[in-house]
């Protein structure tokens, strides 16, 4: 094809074109236009489900019994109000005292007269301090034996001071006790008098203690004391006393606790020269609290100088478990040992009738242990049921003494005892009553028997409110199978008649501060004895008025 004929062919499309779009411009206007939008979909909905009327109404029960409506008008009269416009108290006084003491007085057969007084000296509430006076007297003009010559005595007096400050909390006391008896468990052929059968103790002692009184993850307790103990026949013996007392915690249930004591005494009698005896004795222990579940795992040391015991060192474990397998549920149980301390000031305690130079030593618990079952019955009963097991080396007795029976000396041997235990408490609105009896069972190495330690026990208390002004406390007491040697043969045992006390208080309020009572002990009259040749006395009553200052 040649360029003649491609020419033609373009210049017809051109022209084409040109008409084209001269027929579009000529149509391209917009025409009115009316535009209808109908929508046909319709919404349609279920017939709702009543799922409610597919249960059944429960038909009512008639209530029994019958409920009975009354009506009573109400009337309310209430006193005119007058008030009284008292000035107003700008400055306060920086020292209150309080002056809530009490102080009693009684007077009973035997001589006997009981005082008894608490003085608040002062308490300071701005700087939590305060201080008080406490003073007691019990004796008996005449006793059993002898009218006058078994006679005895307790008095003491002591003042206490404590004080609160940026979280330190300081104790204070200093006091004097005595305390007095006669001789009278002697023979007829025994000399009567009155300078050789009189025993009395006296005792000053002053004690101090620091302590935080805030909540911290960590807490302390140091204490000191000094006491020296004197009687009138040339015995006197000073005990000084060193604590210690922390613990830290350690997690969200641990803690960590450390304690431990150090006493020195220092003991002179007639034909005993002053000597000194050391016994320093601490545990360390991790305790877990959870939830139903508390456990003390560590270790007891002791060290001491006695010659009757062999090692000078002693160490114990430390083992405590109190679980509650069930709510009203609890066991208890505990393994471990300790250095149990003598003096002469817990040997008057237990018996005051001692001969001088008695021997004086410690005893070791090399082996201690207790398991108990404690439950209660809803909120009235509860039960405790177990035993102890305890080896102890150098356990001291009381016997009487062959050159003069109304003596007492100390002898030492080892023992072995199983402690079964039972208690039952009863506990119901004001009124409470407990029953607690234990059974001992003694091996003794070389002595005949467990000299003047009991071999059973039972002891009930009660307390009954009849009402707010009266108020009835009885109690009953039986022991048996208590042993002493015979003076004239020392191979042989005899054992004490069985001891049944039974007695009761009661206290009558005349009014919100005074108060009336009556005490009577031994109310059989039974001529029972704790010791050999020291018979009690028989039915005790005393009277007694009490007041609140």
């Amino acid at each position: 094809m040649n360029n003649k004929n491609w020419y033609r062919i373009f210049s017809g499309l051109i022209f084409g074109l040109l008409l084209i779009s001269e027929s579009f411009e000529a149509h391209a206007q917009v025409q009115d236009v009316e535009i209808q939008i109908a929508n046909p979909l319709k919404v349609t909905l279920p017939v709702a489900e009543r799922n409610f009327e597919k249960i059944p109404i429960k038909p009512l029960e008639p209530v029994y019994p019958p409920l009975v409506y009354g009506y009573r008008p109400l009337t309310f009269s209430a006193p005119s109000f007058r008030p009284k416009i008292r000035p107003l108290k700008i400055r306060e006084d920086n020292l209150k005292k309080s002056r809530e003491g009490y102080a009693a007085i009684g007077y009973g057969n035997y001589g006997g007269l009981l005082a008894d007084l608490y003085f608040p000296v002062y308490n300071d509430e701005k700087s939590k301090s305060s201080s008080a006076v406490r003073a007691n007297h019990n004796s008996f003009r005449t006793g059993p034996v002898g009218g006058e010559r078994s006679g005895s005595g307790k008095s003491s007096v002591f003042m206490d001071w404590r004080t609160s400050s940026k979280g330190l909390l300081t104790e204070a006391s200093a006091g004097f006790r005595n305390m007095n008896a006669n001789y009278y468990g002697y023979s007829e052929t025994t000399n009567l008098k009155n300078d050789t059968l009189g025993i009395s103790y006296y005792d000053a002692s002053v004690d101090l203690k620091f302590a935080n009184d805030r909540n911290a993850n960590y807490q302390y307790v140091v204490s000191t004391g000094f006491s020296q103990l004197w009687n009138n026949r040339s015995a006197n013996e000073s005990a000084l006393k060193l604590g210690g007392d922390g613990r830290i915690k350690a997690g969200s249930k641990g803690e960590i606790k450390v304690q431990g004591e150090y006493d020195l005494f220092i003991r002179q009698d007639r034909a005993i020269p002053s000597g000194r005896r050391h016994l320093a004795q601490g545990e360390t222990y991790f305790r877990y609290h959870g939830r139903d579940l508390q456990a003390d795992v560590g270790i007891t040391g002791a060290a001491e100088n006695d010659a009757a015991i062999n090692n000078f060192f002693h160490f114990y474990p430390l083992l405590r478990l109190n679980w509650r397998f069930m709510p009203d549920v609890m066991l208890e149980g505990n393994i471990g040992g300790k250095i149990d301390k003598v003096s002469l000031h817990s040997l008057t305690e237990s018996n005051i009738w001692l001969d001088r130079d008695v021997a004086i030593s410690h005893s070791n618990e090399r082996i201690n242990g207790s398991a108990f079952f404690r439950a209660s019955v809803g909120k009235v009963w509860s039960f405790s049921a177990g035993a102890r097991y305890a080896e102890i080396s150098n356990l001291f007795f009381f016997v009487n003494q062959a050159s003069d029976s109304s003596r007492f000396g100390v002898v030492y041997d080892d023992a072995r005892k199983i402690n079964p235990s039972l208690s039952v408490q009863f506990k119901r609105g004001s009124a409470a009553m407990e029953l607690k009896a234990d059974y001992y069972l003694w091996e003794i190495d070389q002595l005949a028997a467990a000299f003047h330690r009991p071999e059973g026990q039972v002891e009930w208390n009660g307390s009954f409110s009849f009402s707010p002004k009266f108020h009835f406390r009885p109690y009953a007491l039986l022991l048996w199978g208590i042993k002493a040697p015979v003076v004239s043969e020392p191979s042989s045992v005899i054992e004490l008649p069985a001891v049944t006390d039974i007695g009761f208080r009661f206290e009558f309020s005349f009014s919100e501060k005074g108060s009336a009572q009556l005490r009577v002990n031994n109310l059989l009259g039974t001529s029972y004895s704790l010791l050999q040749n020291y018979p009690v006395r028989g039915l005790q009553g005393l009277v007694g008025l009490s007041w609140r200052f």
